[in-house]
């Protein structure tokens, strides 16, 4: 896949003969716009499982989430929602922003550890982490439904996570990139347009119309 990417790109500058622009630098572009894409889109989505609390524990990285079993994920940007299995149940946790979660949840200052039943996400990005209310007095297991950013691709054997549609409008991206560098300006400008209306093309390819119930309102 990355010589696709690198290609088209090369292709878009008209620099098949790699004569005007470095090809590693065109590499990092590639790479640079996969996660752009990845993360305006919020394309690649994952559901990780299986991850534990820690007792007396409050604060969970992003970071330390275990990633493994989801070739091509690179980092964690956002958690959408978090589930914790307790017993034969399962039930999300109910979400707020931090403020109300500091203001009006956390309200005891280490002494109250049970089932979370209260979250809220404090940083942002690959940084971010999600915090848990009350603090857990048990290891339980969690499921975080997650927007990732792909890993690096290093060659052609690496795995691209990102899904069609949104892959045409990675070499625009790339080409920007370098278009920039090479004070093209004109170029770059040129390049983000497409950019631009290939992600708004893909987005309405994927996100078709539905019924949500023919049966009425039940």
């Amino acid at each position: 896949m990355l010589n696709t990417y690198l290609q088209k790109t090369q292709l878009l500058l008209n620099d098949l003969n790699e004569t005007n622009y470095n090809v590693g630098d065109l590499v990092s572009h590639i790479n640079d716009a996969r996660k752009q894409v990845a993360g305006e889109a919020q394309c690649c989505r994952i559901f990780v499982n299986n991850i534990p609390t820690v007792v007396n524990q409050e604060v969970y990285e992003f970071s330390t989430v275990n990633l493994s079993a989801h070739p091509g994920a690179g980092d964690i940007l956002a958690v959408l929602s978090v589930a914790l299995l307790w017993g034969n149940l399962r039930y999300v946790i109910r979400r707020v922003s931090f403020s109300q979660y500091q203001a009006r949840i956390r309200t005891y200052n280490g002494s109250f550890t049970d089932v979370p039943t209260f979250g809220a996400q404090f940083g942002q990005g690959v940084r971010g982490n999600f915090y848990l209310y009350p603090v857990p007095s048990d290891i339980y297991t969690m499921e975080w439904d997650c927007i990732c950013l792909p890993s690096d691709l290093v060659n052609d054997a690496s795995i691209e996570l990102i899904p069609e549609p949104w892959l045409i409008a990675i070499p625009y991206f790339a080409a920007m990139r370098a278009a920039e560098g090479a004070e093209s300006f004109d170029k770059a400008q040129y390049f983000s347009n497409q950019y631009t209306r290939f992600m708004k093309r893909s987005r309405s390819q994927s996100s078709p119309g539905y019924t949500s119930n023919w049966y009425g309102r039940g």
